[in-house]
């Protein structure tokens, strides 16, 4: 039998309802192992809809702020441990234990303790130091005693009492000027000095009372000696009408230079003297020519040195020194 294409879309249309009817009707039922029916939809899936009446990322938050703010250990004797927090911090409360643990009460001590702890150790330390003592006393029981003080950075010694002859505090002082005063009464002669300060100034002073600035003024001299000397001196051709000399008091120093210069041949003598008149011959030297030298001598002892020429009419120029 031929169907056109109405009928043909009918008797589909009528077949998708029998198949829904006969195919679908129980596909939201199971059965039980005793043979009860339930739908799926009434017996499960609605109750949990119901439900999810929250989005999952509220369900995590709300976890997140429900979760045990303490947990207690109980050892059912009602004693217990406590871990909690407060905030971001992980609490630990220890009430017992049986190996030694810091208790409660212990470390409550110990923070009752530490709580007086309320300035810096470096704010400690300079307090210290402004609290240390400025004075020790050394008291011998009976009321006299020594004192070790200080004022600002000096360090002062009191001595009020002694028995082996040291100064007391009473007897030294110092002036305006800051000039150390003492008693001369208590310190004229010191039993552990065996002569008199007035025999030791006169015993330093000798027998022709020499003073400390005649001390001085032979360190002075003394220290000259050690000094170099010289002298010199010229005369023209024109005005060298008699010879021309210098000389030199050398005192003890033993080497002697001596410079010459002449305009032209010339006899030069080279002469030593102890007294600065007697002079007996040390060296001569004629030259020629013009000419000028320089003549060495050392251990010279004689005090004095003289260089002369007779030559006259010519340009001549002498010097002498003398050293250590």
């Amino acid at each position: 039998m031929a169907l056109n294409p109405t009928e043909l879309a009918k008797a589909i249309r009528n077949l998708q309802t029998e198949l829904e009817q006969n195919i679908f009707v129980n596909i939201d039922k199971i059965k039980d192992s005793a043979g009860n029916e339930y739908f799926l939809y009434d017996e499960f899936l609605s109750p949990v809809k119901s439900n999810l009446d929250i989005a999952l990322s509220t369900l995590d938050s709300d976890l997140k702020s429900r979760l045990p703010r303490e947990l207690e250990l109980d050892d059912g004797s009602g004693t217990y441990g406590k871990i909690y927090r407060t905030g971001n911090a992980l609490n630990i409360q220890i009430k017992g234990d049986d190996a030694g643990l810091a208790k409660e009460t212990t470390l409550s001590s110990i923070k009752t303790n530490t709580d007086n702890l309320d300035i810096a150790l470096s704010s400690l330390d300079s307090d210290l130091k402004s609290r240390l003592p400025r004075e020790i006393e050394l008291d011998d029981g009976s009321g006299t005693y020594d004192k070790l003080h200080r004022s600002g950075n000096a360090l002062l010694i009191s001595i009020n009492e002694d028995k082996i002859g040291i100064l007391k505090k009473g007897d030294l002082n110092f002036d305006a000027n800051g000039y150390l005063n003492v008693n001369a009464q208590v310190v004229a002669n010191p039993s552990n000095l065996d002569i008199a300060l007035s025999d030791l100034r006169d015993a330093l002073k000798g027998a022709d009372a020499r003073t400390l600035t005649d001390l001085y003024n032979k360190i002075d001299s003394l220290l000259s000696e050690f000094q170099p000397v010289s002298t010199s001196g010229s005369v023209a051709a024109a005005d060298n009408t008699s010879g021309f000399e210098i000389s030199l008091d050398k005192g003890g120093r033993p080497f002697v230079e001596v410079y010459y210069n002449v305009g032209d041949a010339a006899d030069i003598y080279i002469e030593i003297s102890r007294d600065g008149s007697t002079w007996r011959p040390l060296d001569s030297v004629s030259p020629s020519a013009a000419d000028e030298d320089t003549l060495q001598y050392p251990w010279v002892s004689h005090r004095y040195v003289r260089v002369r020429t007779p030559t006259t009419n010519i340009d001549v120029e002498f010097e002498i020194s003398a050293s250590r």
